[in-house]
């Protein structure tokens, strides 16, 4: 009986949840920038892009903004730091 339990449950699998499609203009891609690889603006005060080089971080303090009317970018946000940090909190203790 077990053996045909595992059987069952093993070749069910859970429906993905379903994802919200993105808006056509979700992220532009801004022009071709020294260090800041596929940089994209999401909003005005938001952009997004892979790590940036040190010649990256360069470039950004000294711009006024990337894109017409926007503002500095004056914040990194590192996800995979965060990530990391987020792993090694949820370790058990003991």
């Amino acid at each position: 009986m077990l053996g045909s339990l595992l059987l069952a449950s093993a070749g069910h699998t859970p429906a993905e949840p379903a994802i919200a499609p993105r808006p056509p203009p979700w992220a532009v891609p801004v022009a071709a920038n020294p260090g800041l690889p596929t940089l994209h603006r999401v909003e005005a005060t938001r952009y997004r892009s892979a790590q940036p080089t040190p010649k990256g971080f360069l470039y950004l303090g000294k711009q006024p903004g990337l894109a017409h009317a926007d503002r500095p970018i004056k914040t990194v946000v590192s996800l995979p730091a965060i990530l990391t940090i987020a792993a090694w909190l949820a370790l058990p203790v003991g």
